[in-house]
């Protein structure tokens, strides 16, 4: 699969203009959650706040690796789709 690692550049810009598309999509959503976030600082103990920041990310992490494996879907859909014609 030589053309594979030819496209892996396009395919990451890819995945990450999805990424982007998402967060922007879902910007009321972020904020809320990011106020939750900052509210529940207050009540958790201090020993427990890397706990949050932790959960961020997962947060974070979960969303992107979403958008990657979509678009990785999507990308190896359209080479079949393009195979068969």
């Amino acid at each position: 699969m030589e053309i594979m690692n030819w496209l892996q550049p396009s395919i990451e810009q890819g995945v990450l203009q999805a990424a982007q598309t998402s967060d922007a999509k879902n910007a009321e959503q972020i904020k809320e959650m990011n106020a939750i976030i900052a509210r529940l600082r207050e009540y958790v103990p201090s020993e427990m706040a890397a706990d949050l920041i932790t959960l961020d990310n997962l947060l974070s992490s979960c969303a992107f690796e979403t958008a990657d494996t979509s678009y990785r879907m999507g990308f190896q859909d359209g080479l079949r789709i393009l195979s068969i014609k």
